[in-house]
């Protein structure tokens, strides 16, 4: 679904189960999805997981990447993301709100987190990380770090589920009026 679209930009919901960019020959991604299905060519300027559900923002052109570039560089946008982990005594020992500052892969990174609530059978706790300068990983790693794992991260150690519990639910971004 089209969340914005301007002379600029292209903002769409990504259903989890599918990348940002194939990432082989004959896959579809989001990207080639819209050049195929919407006749829209876009720019990758912010990538989500495959497992991650959406908000992604993309360049209409070659001159707004190169914008984004310097948007990203700059810290002037910020992307924020819902997940759930498991409930246990780690997530207790961390408050209500924390940031991580590790570096991923080799890059500065920093993550706040907060606590949003809990289940209401008390096995899950909601959490939302908020980013201006996204790595790969970014808020799985700094929340595994932290002792809380998404639930449906194995690759970073979350308890088994169905799909990634992991959700951008809004980019704030300059020269969009509202954040999406």
């Amino acid at each position: 679904m089209i969340l914005h679209r301007d002379d600029d930009w292209l903002v769409v919901d990504k259903p989890t189960g599918l990348a940002t960019h194939a990432g082989k020959p004959g896959e579809l991604g989001a990207a080639e999805w819209l050049a195929l299905h919407r006749d829209e060519e876009v720019h990758i300027v912010s990538r989500l997981d495959r497992g991650t559900s959406g908000v992604l923002l993309l360049a209409r052109h070659a001159d707004a990447s190169a914008r984004a570039q310097e948007i990203h560089a700059s810290g002037a946008a910020t992307k924020t993301y819902s997940f759930l982990a498991a409930a246990d005594s780690r997530d207790l020992a961390l408050g209500d709100a924390w940031t991580r500052e590790d570096e991923v892969d080799g890059k500065t990174a920093a993550t706040a987190f907060r606590r949003i609530g809990r289940s209401a059978d008390g096995r899950w706790v909601h959490y939302e990380a908020t980013l201006s300068h996204g790595r790969r990983h970014q808020v799985r790693r700094h929340a595994a770090l932290a002792g809380v794992p998404l639930l449906g991260d194995d690759e970073h150690g979350g308890p088994a589920a169905p799909r990634l519990a992991l959700h951008c639910r809004e980019v704030r971004w300059p020269g969009l009026a509202a954040p999406l």
